[in-house]
Protein backbone atom coordinates (compact mmCIF):
# COMPACT_ATOMS: atom_id res chain seq x y z
CA UNK A 1 0.00 0.00 0.00
CA UNK A 2 1.49 3.60 -0.82
CA UNK A 3 2.24 5.29 1.77
CA UNK A 4 2.36 9.43 2.59
CA UNK A 5 6.01 10.35 1.34
CA UNK A 6 5.77 14.00 1.33
CA UNK A 7 3.81 15.93 4.02
CA UNK A 8 2.80 19.45 5.03
CA UNK A 9 1.05 19.61 8.25
CA UNK A 10 -0.82 22.58 9.25
CA UNK A 11 1.80 24.43 7.40
CA UNK A 12 1.80 28.64 7.09
CA UNK A 13 3.70 31.09 5.82
CA UNK A 14 3.99 34.61 5.65
CA UNK A 15 5.69 36.82 2.80
CA UNK A 16 5.45 40.67 3.51
CA UNK A 17 1.36 41.08 2.93
CA UNK A 18 0.83 37.42 1.19
CA UNK A 19 0.48 34.37 3.68
CA UNK A 20 -0.27 30.79 2.30
CA UNK A 21 -1.90 28.22 4.58
CA UNK A 22 -2.30 26.51 7.44
CA UNK A 23 -3.34 23.83 6.03
CA UNK A 24 -2.39 20.16 5.19
CA UNK A 25 -1.11 18.20 2.18
CA UNK A 26 0.50 14.28 2.10
CA UNK A 27 1.55 12.69 -1.60
CA UNK A 28 2.21 9.47 -1.32
CA UNK A 29 5.38 7.43 -2.95
CA UNK A 30 5.93 7.79 -6.50
CA UNK A 31 2.89 9.74 -6.78
CA UNK A 32 2.57 12.57 -9.23
CA UNK A 33 0.58 16.17 -7.79
CA UNK A 34 -0.31 18.87 -9.89
CA UNK A 35 -0.69 22.36 -8.18
CA UNK A 36 -3.17 24.43 -9.69
CA UNK A 37 -4.59 27.92 -9.29
CA UNK A 38 -4.84 31.70 -10.59
CA UNK A 39 -1.63 33.66 -10.20
CA UNK A 40 -0.26 34.49 -6.74
CA UNK A 41 -2.23 31.84 -5.18
CA UNK A 42 0.77 30.46 -3.88
CA UNK A 43 1.81 27.41 -6.15
CA UNK A 44 5.86 28.50 -6.32
CA UNK A 45 5.68 29.52 -2.63
CA UNK A 46 4.31 26.14 -1.81
CA UNK A 47 7.65 24.15 -3.69
CA UNK A 48 9.61 26.52 -2.56
CA UNK A 49 8.84 25.17 1.08
CA UNK A 50 9.55 21.60 0.17
CA UNK A 51 12.64 22.59 -1.57
CA UNK A 52 13.75 24.52 1.40
CA UNK A 53 13.81 27.59 -0.04
CA UNK A 54 11.33 29.14 1.98
CA UNK A 55 10.41 28.65 6.03
CA UNK A 56 7.73 27.57 7.59
CA UNK A 57 5.98 30.02 10.22
CA UNK A 58 4.01 27.17 11.85
CA UNK A 59 3.25 23.22 11.27
CA UNK A 60 5.87 20.42 9.87
CA UNK A 61 7.28 19.21 6.59
CA UNK A 62 8.20 15.72 6.54
CA UNK A 63 9.99 13.48 4.00
CA UNK A 64 10.42 9.96 3.56
CA UNK A 65 9.41 10.15 7.42
CA UNK A 66 11.74 12.43 8.35
CA UNK A 67 10.90 16.35 9.44
CA UNK A 68 12.62 18.56 7.44
CA UNK A 69 11.16 21.78 8.65
CA UNK A 70 9.15 22.55 12.23
CA UNK A 71 9.81 25.47 14.92
CA UNK A 72 13.07 23.08 15.84
CA UNK A 73 14.26 21.47 12.79
CA UNK A 74 15.68 22.31 9.47
CA UNK A 75 17.36 20.37 6.93
CA UNK A 76 19.18 22.73 4.57
CA UNK A 77 17.72 21.91 0.61
CA UNK A 78 20.96 20.25 -0.55
CA UNK A 79 20.50 17.67 2.20
CA UNK A 80 16.77 17.17 1.35
CA UNK A 81 16.97 14.69 -0.87
CA UNK A 82 14.98 17.04 -3.10
CA UNK A 83 15.43 17.78 -7.01
CA UNK A 84 13.61 21.47 -8.90
CA UNK A 85 13.18 21.94 -12.08
CA UNK A 86 13.09 26.25 -12.41
CA UNK A 87 10.69 28.20 -14.66
CA UNK A 88 13.47 29.02 -16.95
CA UNK A 89 15.15 25.76 -16.42
CA UNK A 90 18.35 28.00 -15.01
CA UNK A 91 21.14 26.54 -17.06
CA UNK A 92 24.90 27.73 -16.57
CA UNK A 93 24.86 29.35 -20.02
CA UNK A 94 28.90 28.81 -20.31
CA UNK A 95 28.75 25.03 -19.41
CA UNK A 96 27.90 22.58 -21.25
CA UNK A 97 25.16 20.03 -21.19
CA UNK A 98 27.46 17.55 -19.55
CA UNK A 99 28.94 20.13 -17.04
CA UNK A 100 25.32 21.56 -16.64
CA UNK A 101 24.20 17.75 -15.66
CA UNK A 102 27.39 17.48 -13.22
CA UNK A 103 27.26 20.21 -11.88
CA UNK A 104 26.99 19.08 -7.48
CA UNK A 105 28.02 15.31 -8.66
CA UNK A 106 31.42 13.73 -7.16
CA UNK A 107 33.81 13.84 -10.42
CA UNK A 108 34.62 10.06 -9.96
CA UNK A 109 31.26 9.30 -11.02
CA UNK A 110 29.83 12.08 -12.92
CA UNK A 111 31.02 10.62 -16.05
CA UNK A 112 29.22 8.04 -16.32
CA UNK A 113 26.09 9.30 -14.58
CA UNK A 114 26.10 12.06 -17.43
CA UNK A 115 26.36 9.49 -19.95
CA UNK A 116 22.94 7.71 -18.33
CA UNK A 117 20.66 10.79 -17.99
CA UNK A 118 21.36 12.00 -21.24
CA UNK A 119 19.86 8.79 -22.55
CA UNK A 120 17.25 8.79 -20.10
CA UNK A 121 16.29 12.37 -21.64
CA UNK A 122 16.96 11.34 -25.22
CA UNK A 123 19.62 13.75 -25.60
CA UNK A 124 22.25 11.31 -26.36
CA UNK A 125 24.98 12.73 -28.50
CA UNK A 126 24.34 16.46 -27.39
CA UNK A 127 26.94 16.36 -24.29
CA UNK A 128 28.77 18.94 -25.62
CA UNK A 129 26.86 21.49 -27.18
CA UNK A 130 26.07 24.51 -24.76
CA UNK A 131 22.29 25.82 -23.97
CA UNK A 132 22.37 28.67 -26.62
CA UNK A 133 22.54 25.98 -29.02
CA UNK A 134 19.69 24.04 -27.87
CA UNK A 135 15.75 24.42 -28.34
CA UNK A 136 13.50 24.98 -25.43
CA UNK A 137 12.39 21.63 -25.75
CA UNK A 138 15.94 20.64 -25.11
CA UNK A 139 16.97 22.62 -22.48
CA UNK A 140 14.05 21.23 -20.50
CA UNK A 141 15.21 18.43 -21.18
CA UNK A 142 18.71 19.11 -19.72
CA UNK A 143 17.14 20.92 -16.15
CA UNK A 144 14.95 17.44 -15.92
CA UNK A 145 18.27 16.02 -16.36
CA UNK A 146 20.75 18.36 -13.81
CA UNK A 147 17.60 17.62 -10.90
CA UNK A 148 17.66 13.88 -11.53
CA UNK A 149 21.39 13.47 -10.96
CA UNK A 150 21.78 13.24 -7.98
CA UNK A 151 18.82 10.87 -7.43
CA UNK A 152 16.25 12.89 -5.82
CA UNK A 153 13.59 11.57 -3.21
CA UNK A 154 10.90 13.89 -4.48
CA UNK A 155 11.18 16.02 -8.05
CA UNK A 156 9.52 19.95 -8.17
CA UNK A 157 8.76 21.14 -11.37
CA UNK A 158 7.59 24.82 -11.51
CA UNK A 159 5.81 25.68 -14.58
CA UNK A 160 8.08 22.96 -16.80
CA UNK A 161 6.16 23.92 -20.17
CA UNK A 162 5.52 27.84 -20.01
CA UNK A 163 8.49 28.48 -22.30
CA UNK A 164 7.90 25.55 -24.63
CA UNK A 165 5.66 26.21 -28.27
CA UNK A 166 2.52 25.75 -28.05
CA UNK A 167 2.03 22.65 -30.59
CA UNK A 168 5.85 21.39 -28.49
CA UNK A 169 3.92 20.76 -25.33
CA UNK A 170 1.89 17.88 -25.73
CA UNK A 171 4.80 16.09 -26.83
CA UNK A 172 6.58 16.75 -24.18
CA UNK A 173 3.82 16.08 -21.79
CA UNK A 174 3.48 13.08 -23.05
CA UNK A 175 7.42 12.17 -22.38
CA UNK A 176 7.72 13.71 -19.20
CA UNK A 177 5.05 11.50 -17.81
CA UNK A 178 6.05 8.34 -19.34
CA UNK A 179 9.95 9.05 -17.98
CA UNK A 180 8.52 9.51 -14.04
CA UNK A 181 6.31 6.87 -14.12
CA UNK A 182 9.38 4.44 -15.72
CA UNK A 183 11.31 6.22 -12.37
CA UNK A 184 8.62 5.68 -10.26
CA UNK A 185 9.39 9.34 -9.02
CA UNK A 186 7.55 10.95 -6.53
CA UNK A 187 6.67 14.51 -8.12
CA UNK A 188 4.80 18.14 -7.24
CA UNK A 189 4.44 20.08 -10.02
CA UNK A 190 2.89 23.54 -10.50
CA UNK A 191 1.27 24.68 -13.49
CA UNK A 192 -1.47 27.63 -14.58
CA UNK A 193 -2.41 25.02 -16.98
CA UNK A 194 -6.11 23.01 -16.33
CA UNK A 195 -4.97 20.66 -19.57
CA UNK A 196 -1.37 20.21 -18.61
CA UNK A 197 -2.44 18.75 -14.91
CA UNK A 198 -5.29 17.09 -16.00
CA UNK A 199 -2.82 14.63 -18.08
CA UNK A 200 -0.36 14.45 -15.71
CA UNK A 201 -1.43 14.05 -12.86
CA UNK A 202 -2.83 11.35 -10.82
CA UNK A 203 -4.09 14.52 -8.07
CA UNK A 204 -4.38 18.01 -8.37
CA UNK A 205 -4.21 20.52 -5.52
CA UNK A 206 -6.55 23.53 -6.07
CA UNK A 207 -5.04 27.15 -4.74
CA UNK A 208 -6.72 30.03 -4.20
CA UNK A 209 -5.35 33.06 -2.59
CA UNK A 210 -2.90 30.85 -0.07
CA UNK A 211 -5.59 27.99 0.43
CA UNK A 212 -6.14 24.99 -0.35
CA UNK A 213 -9.32 24.84 -1.64
CA UNK A 214 -9.75 21.14 -2.74
CA UNK A 215 -6.96 18.13 -3.66
CA UNK A 216 -8.65 15.41 -5.86
CA UNK A 217 -8.52 13.07 -9.19
CA UNK A 218 -8.79 15.20 -12.37
CA UNK A 219 -11.86 13.37 -12.70
CA UNK A 220 -13.60 14.40 -9.03
CA UNK A 221 -12.75 17.52 -9.14
CA UNK A 222 -14.54 18.39 -12.53
CA UNK A 223 -17.66 16.54 -11.26
CA UNK A 224 -17.88 17.18 -7.83
CA UNK A 225 -15.98 20.70 -7.07
CA UNK A 226 -16.05 21.18 -2.85
CA UNK A 227 -16.50 25.38 -3.73
CA UNK A 228 -17.80 27.54 -6.11
CA UNK A 229 -14.14 28.71 -7.02
CA UNK A 230 -13.14 24.85 -7.81
CA UNK A 231 -16.45 24.60 -9.75
CA UNK A 232 -16.00 27.58 -12.21
CA UNK A 233 -11.99 27.40 -12.02
CA UNK A 234 -11.86 23.85 -13.11
CA UNK A 235 -12.94 23.80 -16.88
CA UNK A 236 -16.88 25.45 -17.73
CA UNK A 237 -19.61 25.75 -15.04
CA UNK A 238 -22.72 26.87 -14.91
CA UNK A 239 -24.07 28.70 -12.01
CA UNK A 240 -27.71 29.13 -11.91
CA UNK A 241 -29.13 31.10 -9.41
CA UNK A 242 -31.93 29.16 -7.62
CA UNK A 243 -34.60 29.18 -4.66
CA UNK A 244 -35.26 26.09 -2.18
CA UNK A 245 -39.64 25.37 -3.05
CA UNK A 246 -40.01 21.95 -0.85
CA UNK A 247 -38.13 19.79 -1.81
CA UNK A 248 -37.03 21.18 -5.36
CA UNK A 249 -34.82 23.69 -6.37
CA UNK A 250 -36.67 26.52 -8.74
CA UNK A 251 -34.16 27.87 -11.45
CA UNK A 252 -34.57 29.52 -14.65
CA UNK A 253 -34.36 26.17 -16.36
CA UNK A 254 -37.37 25.02 -14.09
CA UNK A 255 -37.11 22.76 -11.37
CA UNK A 256 -34.20 20.69 -9.53
CA UNK A 257 -34.38 17.79 -6.91
CA UNK A 258 -33.19 19.06 -3.37
CA UNK A 259 -30.21 16.57 -2.86
CA UNK A 260 -29.87 17.96 0.64
CA UNK A 261 -31.87 19.54 3.71
CA UNK A 262 -32.02 23.19 3.34
CA UNK A 263 -34.52 25.89 4.51
CA UNK A 264 -37.36 26.85 2.72
CA UNK A 265 -37.03 29.78 0.32
CA UNK A 266 -32.87 29.69 0.74
CA UNK A 267 -31.30 31.43 -1.83
CA UNK A 268 -28.46 28.71 -3.88
CA UNK A 269 -26.68 28.44 -7.05
CA UNK A 270 -27.02 24.92 -8.67
CA UNK A 271 -24.05 23.87 -11.27
CA UNK A 272 -24.92 22.09 -14.45
CA UNK A 273 -21.69 21.81 -16.71
CA UNK A 274 -21.30 22.93 -20.28
CA UNK A 275 -22.02 19.23 -21.60
CA UNK A 276 -25.14 18.78 -19.55
CA UNK A 277 -26.96 21.30 -21.40
CA UNK A 278 -28.83 20.60 -24.49
CA UNK A 279 -30.03 22.89 -27.34
CA UNK A 280 -33.00 22.84 -29.65
CA UNK A 281 -33.62 25.33 -32.16
CA UNK A 282 -36.89 27.13 -31.99
CA UNK A 283 -38.51 28.50 -35.91
CA UNK A 284 -40.00 31.47 -33.80
CA UNK A 285 -38.39 34.74 -34.71
CA UNK A 286 -35.62 35.88 -32.56
CA UNK A 287 -36.66 38.31 -29.65
CA UNK A 288 -34.94 40.50 -27.23
CA UNK A 289 -34.14 39.03 -23.45
CA UNK A 290 -35.85 40.88 -20.85
CA UNK A 291 -33.42 42.42 -18.65
CA UNK A 292 -31.96 40.56 -15.29
CA UNK A 293 -34.68 39.72 -13.64
CA UNK A 294 -34.59 38.93 -9.37
CA UNK A 295 -35.63 35.74 -8.47
CA UNK A 296 -39.15 35.39 -7.22
CA UNK A 297 -40.53 36.65 -3.79
CA UNK A 298 -42.35 33.90 -1.56
CA UNK A 299 -45.49 32.98 -2.91
CA UNK A 300 -44.28 33.57 -6.58
CA UNK A 301 -43.76 31.38 -9.40
CA UNK A 302 -41.74 33.87 -12.26
CA UNK A 303 -38.75 31.98 -11.63
CA UNK A 304 -39.95 28.60 -13.35
CA UNK A 305 -39.67 29.04 -17.24
CA UNK A 306 -41.38 26.33 -19.18
CA UNK A 307 -41.51 22.20 -18.19
CA UNK A 308 -39.24 20.59 -15.70
CA UNK A 309 -35.44 21.51 -16.86
CA UNK A 310 -36.62 23.44 -19.94
CA UNK A 311 -36.51 27.02 -20.86
CA UNK A 312 -36.03 29.06 -23.58
CA UNK A 313 -32.90 31.78 -24.63
CA UNK A 314 -31.10 33.56 -27.60
CA UNK A 315 -27.57 32.36 -28.94
CA UNK A 316 -25.02 35.51 -28.15
CA UNK A 317 -21.56 34.15 -28.48
CA UNK A 318 -20.17 30.89 -30.19
CA UNK A 319 -16.50 29.65 -29.94
CA UNK A 320 -15.11 26.81 -31.72
CA UNK A 321 -13.17 24.44 -29.70
CA UNK A 322 -11.54 21.81 -32.45
CA UNK A 323 -14.34 19.36 -33.21
CA UNK A 324 -16.68 20.95 -30.86
CA UNK A 325 -18.32 24.68 -29.97
CA UNK A 326 -19.07 26.57 -26.64
CA UNK A 327 -22.32 28.02 -27.66
CA UNK A 328 -23.34 31.20 -25.15
CA UNK A 329 -27.26 31.46 -24.77
CA UNK A 330 -29.02 34.44 -23.16
CA UNK A 331 -31.99 33.30 -21.31
CA UNK A 332 -35.08 35.04 -20.40
CA UNK A 333 -34.16 36.05 -17.21
CA UNK A 334 -31.21 37.61 -18.18
CA UNK A 335 -28.92 35.07 -16.52
CA UNK A 336 -25.96 33.21 -19.68
CA UNK A 337 -25.84 29.51 -19.47
CA UNK A 338 -22.88 28.01 -21.99
CA UNK A 339 -23.88 23.98 -23.88
CA UNK A 340 -20.81 21.83 -25.17
CA UNK A 341 -22.25 21.29 -29.05
CA UNK A 342 -20.38 18.79 -31.94
CA UNK A 343 -18.57 21.87 -34.81
CA UNK A 344 -21.34 20.77 -36.83
CA UNK A 345 -24.30 21.76 -35.71
CA UNK A 346 -25.74 25.07 -36.26
CA UNK A 347 -27.16 27.68 -34.49
CA UNK A 348 -26.90 31.07 -35.55
CA UNK A 349 -26.34 34.06 -33.58
CA UNK A 350 -29.35 36.00 -32.28
CA UNK A 351 -31.02 32.74 -33.11
CA UNK A 352 -33.87 31.42 -30.46
CA UNK A 353 -33.37 27.80 -28.85
CA UNK A 354 -34.84 25.84 -26.17
CA UNK A 355 -32.84 24.94 -23.32
CA UNK A 356 -32.69 21.46 -21.25
CA UNK A 357 -30.49 20.36 -18.51
CA UNK A 358 -29.83 16.72 -18.95
CA UNK A 359 -29.55 16.18 -15.28
CA UNK A 360 -32.56 16.85 -12.83
CA UNK A 361 -29.92 16.24 -9.72
CA UNK A 362 -27.09 18.78 -10.01
CA UNK A 363 -24.78 19.92 -7.93
CA UNK A 364 -26.08 23.02 -5.77
CA UNK A 365 -24.02 25.30 -3.76
CA UNK A 366 -25.97 27.16 -0.64
CA UNK A 367 -24.55 29.85 1.26
CA UNK A 368 -21.88 30.14 3.91
CA UNK A 369 -22.57 28.26 6.35
CA UNK A 370 -25.27 26.27 5.68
Amino acid sequence: MATDFVELRGVRVRLGQFELGPFSLSVKKGELVAVLGPSGSGKTTLLRLIAGFERPNEGSIVIDGHVVADMTHWVEPEDRGVGMVFQDYALFPHLTVAQNIAFGLNKGDSCARVSELLKLVGLDGFAGRYPHELSGGEQQRVALARSLATNPKVLLLDEPFSNLDADLRPKMRAELKLLLQRLNCTTIFVTHDQEEAFELADRVAVLKAGRLEQIDTPENLYRAPATRFVAEFIGHANLLKGRVRGSCIETALGCFILTRPLPEGTLVDVMVRPEEVELEALATPPFSPSPPAPLPSEGEGAGVRGPKGKGEGLVVARRYRGGMQLITVRLTTGEAVRSLQPAGTHFPLASKVRVRVKTDAPLIFPPEGL
